[in-house]
């Protein structure tokens, strides 16, 4: 593709991510818009490489700038690393879970500059404005509490505000896993919905694997048994390596549990049980996640750690 073509190209999809983020300022429309964002970096990268793709998104940062005020250049700045990062990974051809690797990385990035932009420039703390509406919420509802005559400071056991402030704090510890959850979410949708208008548009087969062959690396084991040792360390709480710790232990724990589903899953179709097994096991764990979540976790962990499929597909006659 020639330059000219390239900067033609490229100026079709600033438009087309200055339509969207419109789009994104209505109520109703606004989640969806949100999740197209990233796509038209990753399709122009997909097609044309990093350095064009850079002057693409250079363009969009400005043009969201004096369309939206400078407030949106952030949001420009998060979408264009993250729709960047996946895009390359499309044009080098790698895997689909390598793609959501890129993908994950530049949400984090991206995230992480956001919140840096606001706290240089407008003076915004984004973990203080956090705390300080969700301490509003709290204190709103205990009003409503005491509004219907129930005392919210409870007997000498249950004092329902102290519980409150200490969930609260715990929230705001687990912020960065919460955030890194997030970058993982928004970085599978945007390359789900990448793949399929790229798949549509250009005629090509882009697509994530069953979940059933999702297989995590076996170091996994090695730092969640890493992070256990460290929590049961008598730590201050309020410390910056014991907060890492819990943050490192609940990622840890989701991507062990999304291990064991998708054992859960080849089981299902290695036995040639109904597809709807897996799905009902899903849905049990979340309605009593208490009890099953754990057997999940550890299903997780056997699955990784002994190879089971390995061995059920050589016992297979």
């Amino acid at each position: 593709m020639n330059q000219s073509k390239k900067l033609t190209e490229g100026a079709i999809f600033v438009g087309i991510y200055i339509v969207l983020m419109l789009v994104a300022f209505l109520p109703i429309l606004s989640v969806f818009a949100g999740i197209l964002l990233p796509i038209p970096f990753v399709i122009y990268t997909s097609r044309n490489g990093v350095k064009p793709a850079l002057i693409m998104w250079m363009a969009a940062i400005i043009l969201s700038s004096l369309f939206f005020t400078i407030v949106a250049m952030p949001f420009t700045i998060l979408m264009g690393i993250a729709g960047i990062a996946i895009g390359y990974a499309i044009h080098k051809k790698s895997t689909a879970y390598e793609t959501l690797g890129h993908g994950i990385l530049g949400f984090i990035a991206g995230i992480l500059l956001m919140i840096s932009f606001y706290q240089v420039l407008f003076g915004v703390n984004f973990i203080q404005e956090l705390h300080t509406v969700v301490t509003e919420q709290m204190e709103t509802y205990l009003s409503f509490m005491d509004s219907l005559g129930v005392d919210s400071t409870g007997d000498a056991d249950v004092d329902m505000e102290t519980t409150l402030r200490e969930q609260i704090g715990l929230l705001m510890k687990l912020v960065p896993a919460l955030l890194a959850l997030s970058a993982v979410l928004m970085a599978f949708l945007a390359q789900w919905m990448s793949y399929k208008i790229i798949n549509r548009v250009e005629k090509r087969n882009l697509r994530f694997p069953p979940f059933r062959e999702l297989k995590l690396p076996s170091s996994i084991i090695w730092l969640y048994l890493i992070a256990i040792i460290f929590s049961f360390i008598n730590m201050d709480s309020t410390d910056m390596f014991s907060v890492g710790v819990q943050n490192a232990l609940i990622i840890l724990e989701m991507l062990l549990v999304i291990q064991g589903f998708s054992f859960i899953f080849f089981f299902a179709h290695h036995k040639k049980m109904s597809k709807a097994i897996p799905v009902i096991s899903i849905i049990l764990t979340f309605m009593f996640p208490f009890i099953l979540l754990y057997f999940v976790r550890i299903l997780g962990i056997i699955d990784i750690g002994l190879n089971l499929r390995d061995r059920m597909k050589g016992q297979q006659p």
